[in-house]
């Protein structure tokens, strides 16, 4: 199993990988008791700083993995995995979907329960705690002199309860594949590291390889076909409506236009014949003015046709005739 980082790309950001592929098993019981009071008073456990700076002794409590990580950098981020289980003296407390192909675990220490959901490393370790309560025993590291002196020491506890922060181990599960750098069509689909290749199941990494960790999820060509072949149908259909709607509106309008040029070249009054052709009612004349002289009905002439008409007296007398009126009783007097 390869414990040295290889750099790779996760969801954007430049991650150093360390595989944690199997559960760490050499702590023993003293890894336990490895307990220190920090200046402010707080108590902790299960730290890498302890076998540094207190008991160097100590030197299998932790997996060199969960050391690197937890002294990391701030930049590059140093992440336990791909492949990451918990060590043997931990128990996974929280698990959680970072995605669909990441899921991110923070162990705590046996003994241990979570506290804070916190799966990156914060200023303080508040995600593992454990609970002594009034009469419990503890034995701790004191500092003596500003960190540099420790001496032992032993209490028991007083009031309700005294809290102890375990230090977790938190890793990153991710499914990758390996592959070689010609494969384009495979890299295109995530990011991808040129230092390494890595296989998910054991975390052993290559160095003629590249990872590829994907960060969505690919549309296969099968369903792009669908999706095109439905978007075409879409866009068909709807420029077949607009045509047939164009041409019903062309012939109506074609239509109206042709019934309104019959309705305006209908003649309207009197034919040749004298008689009313159409168009508004004909014109109503009274019984009695049917008879009188020069009344007739308006008539065009022919071609060629000479009117009737009569030529006034040119001997300066006129003759005034007067129309007869109608009595009350429906006769009239005759001229």
């Amino acid at each position: 199993m390869a414990t040295t980082p290889f750099l790779t790309t996760l969801s954007g950001t430049a991650t150093s990988f360390v595989p944690l592929a199997t559960a760490w098993s050499s702590a023993n019981a003293d890894c336990a008791q490895a307990i220190y009071a920090q200046v402010a008073g707080n108590f902790l456990a299960w730290d890498p700083w302890y076998v540094h700076y207190i008991d160097q002794d100590l030197t299998t409590c932790w997996p060199p993995q969960a050391s690197s990580w937890w002294n990391q950098d701030t930049s590059p981020t140093t992440s336990l995995g791909p492949a990451f289980v918990c060590p043997s003296a931990y128990h996974a407390a929280y698990t959680s979907s970072v995605d669909s192909h990441t899921t991110k675990t923070i162990c705590c220490p046996s003994g241990y329960d979570l506290y804070v959901a916190e799966f990156e490393k914060p200023s303080f370790p508040s995600q593992c705690t454990s609970t002594l309560t009034a009469g419990d025993t503890l034995s701790w590291e004191q500092v003596v002199s500003e960190g540099v002196t420790w001496t032992p020491a032993t209490t028991t506890v007083q009031s309700e309860t005294l809290t102890i922060y375990g230090i977790p181990v938190n890793g990153l599960n991710v499914i990758a594949t390996s592959t070689t750098t010609s494969s384009s069509k495979t890299a295109s689909s995530g990011s991808t590291s040129s230092s390494g290749s890595v296989d998910a199941g054991t975390g052993t990494s290559t160095s003629a390889g590249t990872v590829v960790v994907y960060t969505g999820t690919p549309t296969p060509d099968s369903q792009k076909h669908t999706i095109g072949v439905a978007v075409g149908a879409s866009v068909g259909t709807f420029v077949g409506l607009v045509l047939i709607a164009t041409v019903a509106f062309l012939l109506w309008r074609r239509k109206k236009r042709s019934a309104t040029g019959r309705n305006a070249g209908t003649a309207t009054g009197y034919n040749n014949n004298g008689q009313w052709s159409g168009g508004a009612p004909a014109p109503v004349v009274p019984e009695h003015m049917r008879h009188v002289a020069g009344y007739h009905t308006p008539v065009e002439l022919k071609a060629g046709q000479t009117s009737n008409a009569h030529e006034m007296a040119t001997d300066g007398v006129a003759h005034v005739y007067e129309l007869p009126a109608e009595r009350r009783d429906g006769t009239r007097d005759v001229i």
